[in-house]
């Protein structure tokens, strides 16, 4: 994410918690490899439809033509 948590604990008991901007570097590693994922799985969905539908056209019937 964009903002860590972290927890501090007083030694009486309770605690509160400090928030902090994440790194811009491990941001952008982070959404480099969402989308070099979401790449991925486009493409084999891409490759199963064409898989399921290329010889589509072939199995329709065309109509007589007079």
């Amino acid at each position: 994410g964009f903002i860590q948590k972290e927890q501090i604990n007083y030694e009486q008991g309770g605690y509160y918690h400090v928030y902090y901007p994440t790194d811009p570097t491990q941001i952008a590693n982070d959404m480099q490899r969402k989308l070099n994922d979401w790449y991925a799985k486009m493409g084999q969905l891409i490759q199963e439809f064409e898989n399921k539908y290329e010889h589509a056209e072939a199995d329709i019937e065309m109509p007589a033509q007079s």
